[in-house]
């Protein structure tokens, strides 16, 4: 890099005085990794190792008096004359400079002096707003190829774009970084849900008045954001759902997956007991500040890819308005999905099934059980009848008879049990003060 080049960013300064060798040396990396160049304020009485090593990272070595009181009014000077565009002090102890946020910060600004935005949630500059207006949320498993993109194609519709790796063994880290994201990180692998779970926590602690969540393998149309943000924001909807099924909706979905996803919705509807919800398993959502702060606490959402569903329950319990909207959705290539479908659609039924179980086990237990069970009834009355008329003994009826009055009885009487339980839980204060918050 030569001084006479035009600079496309602002210049990171380290100063270097009472610095550890490795902080400088993991601001130098980082710096570079996002394409910063920086300047090492070193003091001309300081040991040379520490501009050595800032050389042999590409650095620009300054000597200064660090008693001067005008110091970064002289590296501001000299890094104008090398032609940079703008100045981040960075103090190199801080292991949370957010080098991705900087570059939009950089975007945002027109002053020369940048503050340095940092990885704890909100930066200062922010939290004098109060709030971030729209957040976009993508959860991201080893999606090095396609989330680069995803960020980039989102970005200018939001204020900012969060990204949780779950645990990625790929560069999905880096490339999301360098799009312009804000990325948390799972140490190890936990699950769609949990980085599902972050995310709510990400955006209600930056008091986010609209969320929006997309998947981070290139499937959703980023342009379709601004039309669900629109109605979260202005409609009386709590959770608006990107369809690929609603009648501006748009999909080349292979038969083979319409098939299972016809069977999730419909059992997912028959177990909400609401209106149709017409894609049920849709990625691209936008949820409101009420939502968000709910779903933020709540501790029932699966960790696999089942909390689609939950997320879905969740906003039945709070007596949330759901609303669709038209959505694009791409299908490009064999699997898009990280998730085998056989595995993701067997997870979501299961999930399904327990959730009826417990939520709704007079109508779905207790009721197939009293039909067995009348069913049985009816067969042994036959049986007997034909018994009497005939002298004949339909030995096969008699015991399908036993069996489906005993297993109906069962039901049912399982079925009124679970649904008093029920009913006794949710009249308990605590349970009701839970999900009131």
């Amino acid at each position: 890099m030569r001084p006479s080049e035009k600079r496309q960013l602002p210049v990171i300064c380290v100063a270097a005085a009472d610095a550890e060798l490795g902080a400088v040396a993991r601001t130098l990396l980082r710096a570079s990794e996002h394409g910063f160049s920086a300047f090492v304020v070193v003091s001309d009485t300081d040991d040379s190792t520490i501009g050595d090593l800032a050389e042999r990272l590409d650095a620009y070595v300054l000597e200064l008096e660090f008693s001067d009181e005008s110091l970064v009014d002289t590296v501001e000077s000299v890094a104008r004359a090398f032609d940079f565009p703008g100045l981040v002090p960075v103090d190199p102890s801080d292991d949370e400079v957010d080098f991705a946020r900087l570059e939009a910060r950089f975007r945002e600004t027109d002053d020369f002096r940048i503050e340095v935005p940092t990885t704890d949630g909100v930066s200062a500059e922010e939290d004098s707003r109060g709030a971030v207006e729209v957040v976009a949320a993508i959860p991201a498993y080893n999606e090095g190829d396609t989330i680069g993109a995803v960020v980039q194609g989102v970005q200018h519709h939001v204020d900012e774009v969060v990204v949780v790796d779950d645990g990625s063994s790929d560069d999905t880290v880096a490339v999301a970084e360098r799009a312009g994201a804000t990325v948390v990180e799972h140490e190890t692998n936990r699950g769609y849900g949990a980085a599902m779970q972050t995310l709510f926590s990400e955006a209600h602690d930056r008091n986010a008045k609209v969320l929006v969540t997309l998947d981070g393998d290139g499937q959703h149309d980023p342009d379709d954001v601004p039309r669900l943000v629109n109605a979260a924001r202005d409609g009386d909807a709590s959770l608006v759902i990107g369809s690929r099924f609603h009648s501006d909706g748009d999909h080349h979905v292979p038969l083979y997956r319409r098939f299972g996803l016809f069977v999730i919705n419909l059992l997912t509807n028959l177990s909400l007991g609401r209106s149709w919800v017409s894609d049920t398993q849709s990625g691209l959502r936008a949820f409101d500040e009420r939502a968000i702060a709910s779903l933020a606490t709540d501790d029932t959402l699966s960790d696999n890819m089942s909390a689609s569903t939950d997320v879905l329950y969740h906003a039945r319990r709070h007596d949330y308005e759901v609303e669709e909207v038209g959505a694009t959705i791409y299908y490009e290539g064999d699997e898009t999905s990280t998730q085998n479908p056989v595995s993701h659609g067997l997870s979501v039924v299961g999930n399904i099934l327990q959730t009826i179980e417990r939520e709704q086990p007079l109508r779905f237990i207790g009721l197939p059980g009293f039909t067995t069970a009348l069913l049985g009834f009816g067969l042994g009355y036959w049986a007997v009848a034909n018994y009497l008329q005939t002298g004949s003994f339909p030995t096969g009826i008699v015991l399908f008879c036993i069996f489906t009055t005993v297993v109906g009885s069962l039901l049912a009487l399982t079925g009124v049990i679970l649904h008093s339980i029920k009913t006794h839980v949710e009249a308990l204060p605590d349970h009701t003060a839970r999900n009131e918050t």
